[in-house]
């Protein structure tokens, strides 16, 4: 048996890169790659495909093995580049909320045997993304997550499916399961989530459920998503909400930033339900976020400051807040730091909380530092305003009409547009 006498709860806050993922989670995206998390995929090894294997072989593949050992060493695998950049740059990551749920328990952890194969197999937290069926076009999405984008891409078939089968398996892990968690594409448009909703209350089970949706959805065919809420106790919707009125249509096309507010509106007439705005930070809504911040909470879509969170974006590398010029990380770094200090520190004031209000403004300061940590102008020259302008024209839109201060964006890359036209 592998020692594993050293791991207890104050070892794990301490340790660099311990993360109870491993132990308690597969993610399966909806071309069937198997991955130890959704933070991974596409850029490791995969632990196999449902098409030619089930979870259960998966649960014991040698990736996963190998980085249950590293991390009992308090080592990063190879495979978590994400968390470890993160960790550095942002001072926090995803790793920090697997530790905070599933480490109550350490007993899969205490038993893993000397190759990291585990005897038991215990799906905690339930992530499998059953298509790519998605209504939306974001900039920073691709044709692996939207149906949408495949089909403008000219990918055939755009849809990809999990087999039918899968949906049978993940039945057989739903009574343990602690937190099931629905993406996509759009999960509220998806069969197979209202199916396992139904599961769930057949099973008279009620796990934390969690969603990232794109606001935009509340009937699907015959169900109602806020009807069959009434079931559970515990539904959490982190709201993909990644810009400010006509910001909001242009980066999650052709969505409408005054639809999305009235779907929230009417999912918060749940009592189960709350809502947390999740912001994937761009070059591209940066600047705005102050602006977005405020009226979520001056339309009571969300009650606290803190329930607005951000996630600088990292790929595609091109759109990273990272690639703007010098003048406009001045301008953003300005910006942002008298929102902080001006608006959220007297708002918190005003509502204090439990949720620990030093971090949150340390996710705030930490998204200042990652904008400014490098400069990474050569992924946008080579390769971001080539896409930009190559979906304006198939959408009929112009970036510099929707995001003024960007325009300096455009002069900033032209000579170099030539120089790859070929790329």
């Amino acid at each position: 048996m592998n020692d594993t006498s050293h791991v207890n709860h104050q070892w794990i806050s301490t340790s660099n890169a311990f993360c109870m993922a491993p132990w308690t989670h597969l993610h399966v995206i909806p071309s069937g790659n198997i991955y130890q998390c959704c933070l991974i995929n596409g850029h490791t090894e995969t632990l196999g495909n449902v098409n030619e294997i089930s979870l259960a072989d998966a649960w014991n593949a040698p990736a996963i093995r190998q980085s249950r050992l590293d991390m009992l060493n308090d080592k990063f695998p190879d495979s978590c580049n994400w968390c470890e950049v993160n960790q550095s740059e942002f001072g926090s990551s995803f790793r920090d909320d697997f530790n905070r749920k599933y480490s109550d328990d350490l007993s899969l952890v205490k038993s893993t045997n000397d190759n990291g194969s585990l005897d038991t197999m215990q799906m905690r937290y339930v992530d499998i993304r059953f298509n790519n069926l998605c209504n939306l076009k974001c900039r920073t999405c691709g044709p692996a997550f939207s149906s949408k984008i495949a089909v403008e891409d000219g990918i055939s078939p755009a849809l990809k499916q999990l087999p039918a089968e899968m949906l049978d398996e993940v039945f057989g892990y739903l009574s343990e399961c602690e937190e099931i968690y629905f993406a996509g594409g759009e999960p509220m448009i998806m069969d197979e989530h209202y199916l396992i909703l139904e599961k769930l209350i057949e099973l008279g089970v009620s796990p934390r459920i969690r969603y990232n949706s794109n606001m935009t959805t509340i009937k699907h065919k015959h169900w109602n998503v806020i009807e069959l809420w009434k079931e559970f106790d515990d539904i959490y919707v982190q709201a993909s909400v990644d810009g400010f009125g006509d910001e909001l249509k242009y980066i999650r096309h052709p969505t409408k930033y005054n639809h999305v507010i009235n779907t929230s509106l009417q999912y918060l007439s749940a009592a189960c339900v709350r809502i947390q705005i999740s912001t994937c930070v761009s070059m591209w809504n940066i600047y705005s976020l102050p602006d977005l911040h405020k009226d979520l909470i001056e339309k009571k879509v969300i009650k606290l400051v803190e329930d607005f969170r951000l996630t600088p974006l990292t790929h595609p590398t091109w759109y990273s807040a990272k690639v703007l010029t010098p003048e406009l990380k001045e301008l953003i770094t300005d910006k942002l730091t008298r929102h902080i200090q001006d608006w959220i520190i007297p708002q918190m004031s005003q509502h204090p909380t439990n949720n620990g209000h030093d971090s949150y403004l340390e996710l705030w300061y930490g998204l200042i530092n990652f904008m400014n940590y490098s400069d990474d102008s050569s992924e946008w020259q080579t390769h971001g305003i080539k896409k930009t302008l190559t979906k304006d024209a198939l959408r009929n839109e112009n970036f510099k009409e929707v995001f003024p201060h960007l325009a300096s964006m455009a002069g900033y890359i032209i000579p170099v547009i030539c120089a790859t036209d070929g790329d």
